[in-house]
């Protein structure tokens, strides 16, 4: 068994025009497959980002497809969007010529004149139809025309008719076929009925989204607005009774699978709203949670203004002012910022927990001023005092409320309170900004019978969301049926009918007195992601137990400052080896409880329930303190962390001595991130040179000891030190002020690194440009090349100043002595940015580079040489620069001669050879080779067969990014099993 996958992009080959023109087999592939004309195929095609093509059929509701520069390509119908078209190319599906033929006979406009007539106008024997229906043959079917409309206005068309009413609907894209479908009131309700499916699904349909413009028979109840936006967009209508912009109102909104749109307005304390489809809307104060919102929207209660939506931060002002002995004021629908809360209580406000503010408050009287966000709506302002012998109390001005503390509706994902904490705050989940949204995604995977399994997740966890629907969709057949209950790892979970066909995945929520599937799945992915990241920072596999296992727990321990825990082989099918207690030592003194009321009680325990048996750590409360292994290897020791970077920063304030002489090698000049940490932090809080004792910091200036503190911090995230707490919580904010403040070429370019590609949060290239510019100018010139390397890829727009600057470089005295420059100019003439397009001349520059022992340069050769791309086709000559490229450590270079040899394709076949190359780009990064490899190791392809290797590197390959899960129906059945044992794991 061979599996040849070879990667020839170039580095100027993404945006290109005249697709066809360059690739003529290319194009020939792709009209045979639409079964249209090689001209047609190249008029109704665009280039993508990433080298593929996509291509459709004219008009409505023929088949598009996406191709890459290898022939490789998948094909759907129109009622698939671009992008899902686009995403599973990417992820590895293909079509072949079998599937490639049904499809042909596939045609939207074709089926939904059957459709229509058949179930619609009730005509059993159709008499034939020898051509694909144009709109006008459709329209004299339906007896209307289409006239242009909206999608709400359709909607709102159908939910006004009587149920059973339709409409023939039809939608165009930007780029790709158009489609049909109907729309159809279902017992009030309205839904897609897709001629292609069958299926009723939601209105809009899902494939849809890139819908530019809408037509359906029929007058529209209103005047057509452009692009399909109407003035009962719910957003819109949001933006409008809120008072805040349309682009803030599309930010922090929530969309329901019915229709209805929640929309907040940022920050905490301010009024939010549901409006339905048809502009129905209901605007309450931030003291509502989302759940109550959407309840209360759902007993039929209406109110669509804020005129009587007052602001909680005004309401908790006052309440302040009269706690003082001030008076007690009405509040207003406008109210202070935090900023401003903080001035009047004379405290800022810090993160911390609930649990810990009670404790705070142990005189009567005293109070704290408390903030809370929420995954979903506005955040929210309470007061928690201590009432004496009513206990801790949380008042609730807006709300005109007292309940005991906690808030029983506070539905916080993070506390803040004025003053500081006791304790450091535990990590809070993944969210968005304080008092934001969390982004939701949708994450699927497909079964090998081709159905859909799907769930909507928090944009922090799309990784293990994505697992969570993959491992669904591998479970056996059998269990593939509404209601069923299963675990992922930890957490129990359970599958539901979408209404459409597919799956949608559901979590139980472990609250007794709510204990049900809901659709929530944070509390699973948090535990799956703590686990994960436990075990990974450990080097060792996880394996979870599930919740419903019993646990031995010493009694008091969970009240305990150090917790011990151990896991031990289990006694039975329901122990799960799990013993919990003040000492490693088993205490008779123990009771057992199942994970799901250990969680209950302490949820940060969870981490651990991911480590095999042997693995002992301990907790203190805040962090895992330390953790040991079956060999008793102590593999983290956080107090030993914590005395080792103490020692370093002593030392780092100490007084330098002048050395008698010069040390014989210099010392390692990255900081650990604690020492970063606090060394940023310090020089941050005093800027005038002077560390907060008053002595002059030593070392170095302050710019210089910024940039270094700053790239020490950038070693850090590197290094997933916040993966496993070891940064504070606003370690970004203090690496990149003083990455910033330094002001220095060596700052700029690596707090440019961070926004091109940070460890935490979202890529801001433009910015990143921005600031390899800024280093630029002071002449560094590792921020030079950052600046013309990165415009280029990213396509900045002053290409021509980036080609001027470019060959200032190259003849300057220091040259380019490891070709880097000439490589670039080399794509950059080949794509013909910032200079004429020049194959001649870029060929000149690989060259130049190549001579120079490039390994890029020898590949782009190589790639030159195996297409023909402005020489002679020359496959020999190709091959002998793609073995110099691998030579030199290329990573692509490196997997496509391991592929050549695997299947002999132009070198002897050597298997050996083969894993051998996968191996070694795997470990450089390469995730296809990663898989590649594993294959190999799991089928023996390259002598005996070995599971245990191939169970890691089918890990490894997806950790790189590389869809194995995707690829599993593919697989043969022992890679198969291997491969769903390493994700399972």
């Amino acid at each position: 068994m061979a599996f040849l996958v070879v990667d020839v992009t170039v580095g100027w080959f993404r945006g290109m025009t005249t697709w066809a023109r360059r690739s003529p087999r290319l194009a020939a592939i792709a009209a045979a497959a639409l079964g249209t004309t090689e001209a047609w195929a190249e008029q109704h095609s665009t280039e993508l980002d990433d080298g593929t093509v996509h291509v459709w059929l004219p008009g409505r509701g023929g088949n598009h497809l996406v191709i890459g520069p290898d022939g490789g390509m998948y094909v759907d119908t129109a009622a698939v969007d671009v992008a899902t078209l686009r995403d599973r190319f990417r992820q590895g599906q293909r079509t072949y010529e079998q599937q490639i033929a049904a499809l042909r006979g596939i045609n939207s406009a074709v089926a939904i004149r059957e459709l229509f007539l058949k179930t619609v106008r009730g005509v059993e024997n159709l008499e034939p139809f020898y051509s694909v229906p144009a709109q006008h043959d459709l329209e004299a079917i339906v007896g209307r025309e289409l006239e242009e409309t909206g999608a709400f206005e359709i909607m709102e068309r159908l939910q006004g008719d009587p149920p059973g009413a339709c409409l023939l609907v039809a939608f165009d894209r930007a780029t790709g076929p158009g489609h049909y479908v109907l729309g159809y009131n279902m017992d009030g309700t309205a839904v897609t009925i897709d001629p292609l499916y069958r299926e009723p699904m939601p209105f809009p349909p899902p494939g849809a989204i890139d819908a530019v413009r809408w037509f359906a028979d029929g007058a529209p109840m209103r005047p057509h607005y452009p692009m399909g936006i109407v003035p009962s967009d719910p957003v819109v209508v949001a933006a409008g009774i809120l008072g805040i912009d349309e682009a803030a109102a599309r930010t922090h909104a929530h969309r329901y699978d019915d229709g209805l749109v929640h929309v907040w307005t940022p920050g905490r304390g301010g009024a939010q709203v549901i409006v339905g489809p048809g502009g129905q809307a209901l605007a309450v104060e931030s003291s509502f949670t989302a759940a109550e919102l959407l309840a209360m929207y759902g007993t039929g209660k209406r109110a669509a203004s804020t005129v009587r939506v007052n602001h909680a931060a005004s309401a908790v002002s006052s309440t302040i002012d009269m706690l003082c002995g001030g008076e007690l004021t009405p509040a207003q629908r406008t109210g202070p910022n935090q900023a401003e809360l903080e001035a009047k209580i004379g405290r800022p406000l810090q993160q911390t927990t609930a649990e810990e503010i009670a404790e705070r408050l142990t005189t009567q009287g005293e109070y704290r001023l408390v903030g809370v966000d929420r995954a979903q709506g506005p955040g929210h302002w309470y007061i928690a005092i201590n009432m004496g012998e009513q206990g801790i109390q949380a008042l609730d001005p807006i709300a005109n409320t007292k309940h005991a503390w906690p808030p029983p509706n506070a539905d916080a994902i993070r506390w803040w309170a004025d003053g500081d904490p006791l304790r450091p705050a535990p990590p809070a989940p993944a969210s968005g900004a304080a008092g934001g949204k969390t982004e939701m995604v949708d994450v699927e995977a497909t079964s090998a019978a081709g159905t859909r399994f799907w769930a909507r997740v928090p944009e922090a966890y799309r990784e293990f969301g994505t697992q969570f629907a993959k491992s669904a969709a591998d479970l056996d057949a059998k269990w593939h049926k509404h209601g069923q209950v299963y675990f992922e790892g930890f957490w129990k979970m359970s599958i539901h009918n979408d209404g459409s066909g597919g799956f949608r995945l559901a979590a139980w929520n472990i609250d007794p007195a709510r204990e049900r599937a809901e659709w929530d799945l944070t509390p699973a992915l948090e535990v799956m992601a703590q686990q994960r990241r436990a075990t990974v920072f450990a080097k060792v596999r996880r394996e979870s137990v599930r919740y419903e296992r019993n646990f031995t727990v010493q009694r008091g321990t969970l009240d305990a400052t150090v917790i011990h825990l151990v896991r031990s082989t289990p006694a039975d099918a329901n122990d799960s080896g799990w013993y919990i207690g003040t000492s490693a030592t088993r205490s008779a003194d123990a009771e057992v409880m199942t994970g799901k009321e250990l969680h209950r009680r302490n949820p940060y325990l969870a981490r651990f329930f991911g480590f095999p048996a042997g693995w002992y750590g301990t907790w203190d409360g805040r962090r895992m303190a330390t953790l040991v292994n079956p060999e008793g290897e102590t593999v983290w020791d956080a107090a030993a962390h914590d005395a080792a970077e103490a020692a370093k920063a002593a030392k780092a304030a100490a007084p330098v001595a002048p050395l008698a002489e010069p040390l014989a090698a210099p010392p390692d000049p990255r900081q650990s991130g604690g020492v970063a940490y606090r060394t940023a932090k310090a020089l941050l809080a005093d800027r005038h040179g002077f560390t907060p004792t008053g002595s002059p910091p030593a070392g170095g200036s302050v710019p210089d000891l910024l940039t270094e503190a700053g790239i020490g911090l950038y070693e850090a995230f590197k290094r997933a030190e916040h993966l496993v707490g070891l940064l504070p919580t606003d370690a970004v904010e203090v690496m990149t002020r003083a990455l910033a403040g330094a002001g220095t070429g060596a700052a700029y370019v690596c707090l440019g690194d961070w926004l091109r590609k940070p460890f935490v949060g979202t890529p801001q290239p433009a910015a990143a440009l921005e600031k390899y510019r800024a280093a630029d100018r002071l002449g560094h010139r590792p921020g030079s090349i950052a600046w013309l390397t990165w415009s280029y890829f990213e396509n900045a727009p002053d290409a021509e100043q980036v080609a001027a600057r470019l060959d200032e470089l190259i003849g300057e005295a220091e040259g380019d002595g490891d070709g880097r420059l000439h490589l670039l100019r080399g794509w950059m003439r080949g794509k013909g940015y910032g200079y004429q397009k020049d194959l001649a001349a870029a060929l000149v520059d690989h060259q130049f580079a190549a001579a120079r022992r490039n390994a890029d340069a020898l590949f782009e050769l190589h790639v030159i040489h195996a297409t023909g791309l402005g020489v002679p086709e020359d496959r020999q000559r190709a091959n002998e620069y793609l073995t110099q490229a691998a030579q030199h450590g290329h990573t692509r270079a490196l997997h496509n001669l391991a592929a050549l040899h695997a299947t002999g394709d132009g070198v002897p076949r050597d298997p050996s050879r083969a894993v051998e190359l996968y191996v070694d780009a795997a470990e450089r990064g390469h995730g296809r080779a990663a898989f590649m490899a594993a294959m190999m190791f799991a089928t023996g392809e390259a002598g005996a067969a070995d599971v245990a290797r191939a169970r890691t590197l089918f890990t490894t390959a997806q950790e790189l990014g590389h869809p194995v899960a995707d690829l599993l129906p593919q697989l043969p059945p022992e890679a198969r099993r291997v491969a769903h044992e390493a994700l399972r794991g």
